[in-house]
């Protein structure tokens, strides 16, 4: 059995550094992959990328999906690759 944890519309911005990851870091025990579906940010910010990929260092294969709210500055963001 695999155990799928998913999240969607976290809508991280530059104050949300370390909102979800406790949350993120107690999945390691509790799902084999973790599924986030957009918007992973508010505005598609760098800095805004950056927090949410701070956040989600832990040892877990994830899948992530841009939403609308990324695509303001995806495409010049090298960043969101790190996801």
């Amino acid at each position: 059995m695999i155990r799928v944890a998913a999240v969607g519309d976290v809508h991280y911005d530059r104050a949300c550094r370390n909102r979800l990851r406790s949350y993120f870091e107690a999945l390691k025990e509790k799902a084999d992959i973790l599924f986030i579906a957009g918007d992973l940010t508010q505005s598609g910010a760098v800095e805004e990328a950056q927090c949410l990929a701070d956040d989600l260092k832990v040892q877990i294969p994830m899948v992530c999906v841009l939403g609308n709210h990324d695509y303001p500055s995806a495409s010049k963001s090298a960043d969101l690759r790190g996801f």
